[in-house]
């Protein structure tokens, strides 16, 4: 990631390194995947290959609903309207 902190670099790769592999995949699947490393993608890729429909389903649902969350959050929606 060119021009950036190295010890922010660092935080983000510990936070990936620390999420389920479901949490994974689902970012692997974003546009934004500057924090995973090619090793990293090349591991999710193979991950995402064994899982079954119904799991790339979940994955793909969650992924959704993360999006919409932070559709709200960005937009300053409240979830309650």
């Amino acid at each position: 990631m060119e021009g950036e902190n190295p010890n922010s670099s660092r935080m983000l790769q510990e936070a990936f390194s620390s999420l389920s592999l479901t949490d994974k995949v689902a970012l692997s699947m974003t546009e934004n995947q500057s924090v995973i490393s090619e090793t990293d993608k090349e591991s999710l890729r193979h991950a995402m290959n064994l899982m079954g429909p119904k799991e790339l389903q979940h994955v793909e649902d969650e992924v959704m609903i993360v999006f919409v969350l932070l559709k709200h959050l960005f937009l300053g929606i409240s979830l309650d309207e």
